[in-house]
């Protein structure tokens, strides 16, 4: 995890600062393994990140990213923004071609991509709008365990 903590920070942190969106992660398990395809773990951090920036509304800007081991010793990954929230149906937002901007011509497929690739890790994902006033995506894995 401190691997993809550190990918994390160096490919976003400065480009959300010109952004002026205020950027953090934090860990309970830093230390501990997961077994990801890490190219498609990439894309599912860059198109929930891509969502955040289109929908923010307000000035002060924040995303948070999460990353914690529950008790059953599944990691839970938290992306939460404090943008406009989502008062679409939250379980549609993950089919492929749904979208929430009806001004875009080709879209939709983000999302279940992301759900594609976290089912393909045996896990799961939802979406929630959060206390920050915004939208959570979460998504959980098993951690590495050794046969």
């Amino acid at each position: 995890i401190s691997h993809l903590v550190d990918y994390l920070n160096a490919y976003y942190k400065e480009d959300l600062k010109e952004k002026n969106i205020e950027f953090k992660i934090k860990t309970n398990c830093q230390n501990l393994i997961i077994e990801i395809d890490l190219s498609k773990f990439k894309r599912v951090f860059s198109n929930i990140i891509t969502n955040s920036i289109r929908h923010y509304d307000k000035d002060k800007k924040i995303l948070n990213i999460n990353i914690n081991q529950e008790k059953n010793g599944k990691i839970k990954f938290e992306i939460a923004d404090n943008g406009s929230g989502c008062k679409e149906d939250l379980v549609k937002i993950f089919d492929p071609l749904y979208t929430t901007d009806k001004s875009r011509k080709i879209s939709g497929l983000g999302l279940s991509i992301c759900k594609e690739i976290i089912e393909s890790h045996n896990g799961t994902i939802k979406a929630m709008n959060n206390k920050l006033g915004g939208f959570s995506i979460i998504f959980i894995i098993d951690s590495y365990k050794e046969d």
